[in-house]
């Protein structure tokens, strides 16, 4: 985790190291993974829409902060929204499953995840059908976080 993630308040978001800000062109699909505390409404996004649990976890490491995985829903967002892109912070493992670096050994280390503020997430994003469940390929235990 680099120090400027940290002195920007992103590592605290969930981010590897501070994001690229961008204003959304219009249209651009996101995916939200939600369940357990973690609601439909949230700030942190997926660019890519997860099969099941395992590629969730994988891309987003979202257990962590106490997603339980359970549904994904899709958004269109519309132009001129502020969003940051940035790649996801892998630092968290259970214990016995980190490598060498302290990262967790399925972790993608490219994954890349968006953070909408939350002011902007009910006016700016467009729910595109109704969630569907995730494939639960994996069980999903809580160790304490925030969803």
């Amino acid at each position: 985790m680099s120090a400027s993630a940290n002195d920007d308040g992103w590592a605290g978001k969930g981010f590897a190291e501070k994001p690229m800000y961008r204003e959304a062109v219009g249209g651009e699909t996101l995916y939200r993974v939600f369940g357990g505390s973690s609601g439909i409404v949230g700030e942190f996004f997926s660019l890519v829409d997860p099969a099941d649990v395992s590629s969730a976890e994988f891309n987003s490491n979202i257990v962590k902060w106490g997603n339980r995985c359970l549904y994904v829903a899709r958004f269109k967002v519309q132009a001129g929204t502020p969003m940051y892109v940035g790649r996801v912070d892998q630092s968290f493992a259970p214990p016995g499953e980190e490598d060498d670096e302290g990262q967790w050994k399925g972790g993608n280390r490219e994954a890349l995840q968006v953070w909408i503020d939350r002011r902007h997430v009910l006016t700016a994003l467009t729910l595109l059908g109704r969630p569907r469940t995730l494939l639960q390929d994996r069980t999903v235990v809580l160790r304490g976080g925030r969803a």
